[in-house]
C-alpha cells in the first residue's frame, strides 16, 4: 500500500532466492537443517562479540539508512569500552570444519550453558550477519585470511 512513504531502497529478487535472506544452515551430524525465521533483527560482530539490533520499528516499517547507522555506531562504541574485558575465543572458526564436526562443537557450546544457546540463536536467526572486525588486509592474500579466518 501507498502511504506516501517512499522506499530509500528497493530490490527485485528473483522468487527462487527470495529465501536466502534470513536463512541459515545448521550443522547436523547426518544432514543439515535449514531454518527460515521471521527474523526482523541484525547480528553484528564486532571484536568478537555479537551484538543485535531490531531492524523495524514497532508499528513494523522499517529502520532508515541513519537510524541503521546509530545503532551501527553504538555497538562499534560499546566494542571499544569492552576491549579491556577478558575476551574469549572466536567461535566462527568452527564452522569451517566439516558438517559432524560443527555439529558437535554447537552442541558442546549450547549444552554449556543457556546464554550460548541463546547468544547461537539469535546470530542464527538473524538477517544478516554484519562482521566489522579491525583487519585492514592489504594484499589479496592477507583479504582471503581475514575472509577464511577472521582475526583467530
Amino acid at each position: 500500500p501507498d502511504d506516501g512513504r517512499r522506499a530509500d531502497v528497493h530490490v527485485a529478487v528473483p522468487q527462487a532466492l527470495s529465501h536466502v535472506q534470513a536463512t541459515w544452515r545448521g550443522g547436523g551430524s547426518d544432514s543439515d537443517s535449514d531454518d527460515y525465521p521471521d527474523t526482523r533483527h541484525l547480528c553484528v560482530m564486532c571484536d568478537n562479540e555479537a551484538y543485535a539490533f531490531d531492524l523495524y520499528h514497532k508499528d513494523g516499517q522499517p529502520l532508515d539508512a541513519k537510524e541503521v547507522k546509530h545503532q551501527i555506531d553504538m555497538i562499534l562504541t560499546m566494542s571499544k569500552e569492552t576491549k579491556n574485558k577478558v575476551k574469549q575465543p572466536p567461535v566462527g572458526i568452527f564452522t569451517t570444519e566439516n558438517r559432524t564436526t560443527w555439529a558437535q562443537f554447537r552442541h558442546e557450546l549450547v549444552s554449556a550453558g543457556p546464554d550460548n544457546a541463546a547468544s547461537l540463536r539469535q546470530i542464527e536467526t538473524s538477517m544478516f550477519l554484519l562482521v566489522l572486525e579491525g583487519a585492514s588486509p592489504h594484499t589479496l592474500t592477507e583479504q582471503a585470511n581475514v575472509s577464511f579466518m577472521g582475526n583467530g
